[in-house]
C-alpha cells in the first residue's frame, strides 16, 4: 500500500497503537493485517488537522488541535467530538481511562467526571504523560521532570540531589515504566539506580552524569553495553531479510 509519513505516535499499555500523519489525520494500527486503518473522523471533521494524539485503551482516544486549542475525544459512532474549545494544548490518557489535559497556560487538569476538570497544581507544564491514575508524569516549562504523587507534584532529582538534566518530553506506561527525552535528544529510562541512558544521541555519557540525570557511571556503561548487544542481535536477525513496509 501507500507509505504513510507519520508525525506522532501513541501506544496504550494494552497494545492499541494510534498515529497522526503529517496532515493531522489519525490512524489505528491493525496488528493482524499489519497496516494502518484511518480512524473514522465523523461528519464535518473531514478537514480536521490534529497535532497531538493519545490513547489509553481501545475506547479512550483523545487528541488536540493546537491551532484552535480544541480538545477532542474519539468515539466509534460519531468520530471526533469536541470536549473543550479554545483552551487545550496537550492531552495524555492512561489505560484506566485517566485523562489529563494542559490548558493554554500549561496548567494541568484531570477529568473527574464528564465535562468536569479539576486543576492539579499551578505549575505550568511543557508536556504530560499518563500511564494510569497512579502514574502521572510531566516536564515543567523550565524543563524539570516531575511526578504527581499524593496530590502534589514532586521533582525528580539526579545524583547528589541535584536537579535532573534539562528534559523536554516524558512517557510512562501503566506499570510505571518511565522514559525521558532530554534536551539534547538522548533517551533515558528509569532504572533502580536512577535514570539510565537508553539511546544516546551524540553526547558522551560522562556529560550526562555531570548534569545529574543519572546516578552512576557504571550503570550507564552497563546499559550502553546491553543496548549494543541488543542492536547486534537485531542486526544479525535482519541480515538477508527484506523489510516489509
Amino acid at each position: 500500500g501507500n507509505m504513510l509519513t507519520l508525525e506522532s505516535v501513541s501506544m496504550s499499555s494494552d497494545g492499541v497503537l494510534v498515529t497522526l500523519d503529517v496532515h493531522g489525520k489519525a490512524y489505528i494500527y491493525n496488528f493482524e493485517e499489519r497496516y494502518f486503518v484511518p480512524l473514522f473522523a465523523g461528519k464535518g471533521n473531514e478537514a480536521l488537522d490534529l497535532d497531538i494524539i493519545s490513547v489509553g485503551n481501545q475506547g479512550s482516544i483523545w487528541a488536540v488541535d493546537v491551532d484552535s486549542k480544541t480538545l477532542y475525544q474519539h468515539t466509534e459512532a460519531e468520530g471526533w467530538i469536541v470536549r473543550e474549545k479554545g483552551i487545550a494544548v496537550n492531552v495524555a490518557v492512561g489505560v484506566d481511562g485517566t485523562v489529563v489535559a494542559l490548558n493554554d497556560a500549561g496548567k494541568p487538569y484531570i477529568l473527574t467526571a464528564p465535562g468536569k476538570w479539576d486543576k492539579i497544581g499551578d505549575k505550568p507544564m511543557l508536556s504530560i504523560a499518563v500511564g494510569s491514575k497512579e502514574h502521572i508524569w510531566a516536564v515543567t516549562k523550565d524543563n524539570r521532570l516531575v511526578s504527581y504523587v499524593n496530590d502534589a507534584w514532586t521533582e525528580l532529582k539526579g545524583a547528589g540531589d541535584k536537579p535532573a538534566a534539562a528534559c523536554k518530553d516524558v512517557a510512562v506506561n501503566a506499570a510505571g515504566t518511565v522514559f525521558v527525552l532530554a534536551s539534547d535528544d538522548d533517551v533515558y529510562h528509569k532504572g533502580e539506580d536512577g535514570f539510565i541512558i537508553t539511546a544516546p544521541a551524540t553526547k558522551a555519557f560522562t556529560a550526562d552524569i555531570a548534569k545529574g540525570l543519572v546516578d552512576n557511571e557504571s550503570s550507564v556503561a552497563q546499559e550502553n553495553e546491553n543496548v549494543a548487544k541488543v542492536g547486534q542481535k537485531a542486526g544479525k536477525k535482519a541480515a538477508g531479510k527484506k523489510a516489509a513496509v
